[in-house]
């Protein structure tokens, strides 16, 4: 008879804990190294009052709500975690994570228990995937030039393609400058010292006029 009453207590266990009325399960969330992050959990079907949140990542507890209080939690989520109070009698069992680390990544599970209309317990459950990438800043521009941190240029994540391309556009770069500015340079250096205007070319003076050829005169031969 026992094995009978543990079936049958197996089975009513198996149907009051669903996923079927719950919106969010199952979800994937992204988020970027530093930014604040919400697991969803929205509960569809109706009900009378919510008994208890239980929020886990795999074995650790990341925020607990019981009887309209918060309880202990691990200390790596703490003060990082809350729900939507003015919400949980609407359903909406959603986590609010603030300033993810890496180290949170992975998979969180929230069990809610509420009493249904007629007052009897019913359990749900959301199950959601946190995924977080790394913040692109200038120290992870060895990453994008697929280079890691502490690896050599011998390393096979190192791509010597690309850092070649991407000095060769900075010298480009560094030369249109360069030359941008000589051309800016000269003409302000053009504007502030005009050259002086040509002075009107001056007309030849005339040349002398030739000296009269000496008269000669006529030779007189004298009488004998």
């Amino acid at each position: 008879m026992k094995p009978l009453i543990r079936l049958f207590a197996l089975f009513s266990l198996l149907t009051v804990t669903r996923e079927a009325d719950v919106i969010g399960s199952h979800d994937t969330v992204n988020v970027v190294d530093g930014e604040d992050a919400i697991l969803p959990c929205q509960l569809k079907e109706p009900f009378s009052s919510t008994v208890t949140v239980l929020w886990k990542r795999n074995v650790t507890t990341v925020h607990w709500y019981r009887t309209k209080a918060d309880y202990d939690q691990d200390k790596n989520f703490l003060g990082r975690t809350s729900l939507f109070r003015g919400e949980l009698a609407k359903g909406n069992f959603s986590l609010s994570l603030t300033t993810v680390t890496e180290l949170d990544a992975g998979n969180y599970t929230c069990n809610g228990r509420v009493n249904d209309l007629s007052g009897k317990g019913l359990v749900r459950q959301c199950n959601v995937t946190l995924i977080v990438e790394p913040r692109q800043s200038e120290g992870n521009l060895t990453n994008i030039l697929g280079q890691s941190k502490g690896n050599t240029t011998d390393s096979p994540g190192y791509n010597k393609d690309a850092v070649i391309g991407i000095i060769a556009v900075f010298g480009l770069i560094g030369i249109g400058a360069l030359i941008g500015f000589g051309i800016y340079k000269y003409m302000n250096d053009k504007k502030a010292n005009p050259e002086p205007a040509p002075e009107p070319a001056q007309e030849p003076a005339p040349a002398p006029a030739p000296a009269p050829a000496p008269e000669i005169m006529p030779k007189h031969e004298s009488s004998e």
